[in-house]
């Protein structure tokens, strides 16, 4: 695996002791966020756009194309009055029929 910079290797290394969590779940976890850095990198087809979750919050997101399917790489969530209230997780896959476009 490519090496994240250092506050990053602590950061998981903390998060895992944290969570108690077993090297297959590190090592789990270190691989997609390695996917989705590479594919935020990337010159993959991508596309944005907007949604609402169940409790009424709006997230902006972007999302590239990857192996038939759109991969979030970055979502916002904004506040009522449109401004940024923090940024999400990334990493969501959603399952479309829709052919990708290049943005």
């Amino acid at each position: 695996m490519s090496g994240f910079p250092d506050e990053v290797e602590a950061y998981y290394a903390e998060l895992a002791e944290q969570r108690g969590w077993q090297p297959d779940t590190v090592r789990a976890y270190r691989a997609s966020v390695e996917l989705i850095r590479d594919l935020d990198r990337g010159t993959g087809a991508r596309t944005f756009g907007a949604r609402a979750d169940e409790y009424g919050t709006d997230w902006l997101f972007e999302a590239v194309w990857h192996e038939r399917e759109w991969v979030i790489v970055r979502q916002l969530q904004v506040g009522e009055d449109g401004t940024s209230c923090g940024t999400g997780g990334s990493g969501s896959r959603t399952r479309t029929e829709r052919s990708p476009r290049k943005g």
